[in-house]
């Protein structure tokens, strides 16, 4: 029996699928501050993590979005969610682009 349970627990958690994820987010006043300072680390990063963000979904929801973007732009549109939304963060930013994207 103590041989039988391991493998009956690995094959439980080897059948089952689920989709998780844990997300870094920033607020976007930090957001809003980086844009003043005009910081090259935070273009490239938040760049980086909406191509992330875009990716992880479109594989989960297994579809081809139509509209490429380039990561400048994911900056603009980070920046600009931020500036409408200020009490929001960059995992609320993410997915509203996302949708718009769609």
């Amino acid at each position: 029996m103590k041989k039988i349970l391991p493998l009956l627990l690995i094959c439980l958690f080897m059948t089952s699928s689920s989709y998780a994820y844990t997300s870094i987010s920033q607020s976007c006043g930090s957001v809003i501050d980086y844009d003043n300072e005009d910081s090259d680390f935070a273009k490239v990063g938040y760049a980086a993590y909406m191509h992330g963000y875009i990716t992880a979904r479109s594989y989960e929801l297994n579809v081809t979005l139509e509209n490429e973007t380039d990561a400048q732009s994911l900056y603009h549109a980070v920046v600009k969610f931020c500036r409408d939304n200020p009490l929001k963060d960059t995992d609320d930013a993410a997915q509203d682009i996302y949708t718009n994207l769609r």
